[in-house]
């Protein structure tokens, strides 16, 4: 995923539904296929982004997004105006955004907690969890359609 490249997917089986929509902010581009891949297959409809300059107009020219997932690093000392973009905008300033922690570091958690960031995860992550914290914040999420071992839930 390239900065000017916006990825996305939709569960084939449904039409665009806007409480499958979450956005992905994640400078790794391989954690971010990562999250692109799980939450595809879990019937989500993702946009990832890897370059926070990106957001902005993304933010402006699109609906919300049910949920965020953010990296640490987009919330750097440096790239705080992230969180103000968001919560400036009336429309998405409701979207729970979860931070995507390589390690627990309670400063960190607790200014995230202070710019509005709702929970977070850490790294390593079992699927199962990346959905269960989706779960926690949205109302009606897709039914689950695979489990962290690829089966059908019962």
């Amino acid at each position: 995923m390239h900065a000017e490249h916006v990825r996305s997917c939709m569960d084939a089986s449904s039409a665009a539904d806007v409480r499958r929509k979450i956005l992905i902010l994640e400078e790794d581009e391989y954690l971010a296929s990562l999250l692109y891949l799980l939450l595809c297959r879990e019937g989500f409809s993702i946009s990832a982004f890897t370059d926070p300059q990106d957001l902005q107009g993304y933010i402006t020219s699109h609906a919300p997004a049910r949920m965020i997932f953010v990296s640490h690093r987009w919330l750097r000392a440096e790239q705080p105006q992230i969180m103000e973009v968001l919560t400036r905008n009336p429309v998405w300033r409701t979207t729970p955004v979860v931070m995507l922690l390589n390690y627990f570091d309670l400063d960190l958690v607790e200014r995230a907690a202070a710019l509005g960031i709702s929970d977070h995860l850490l790294q390593p992550f079992e699927p199962d969890q990346l959905v269960d914290i989706i779960v926690k914040y949205l109302d009606n999420p897709p039914p689950r359609t695979c489990s962290a071992i690829g089966k059908r839930p019962a």
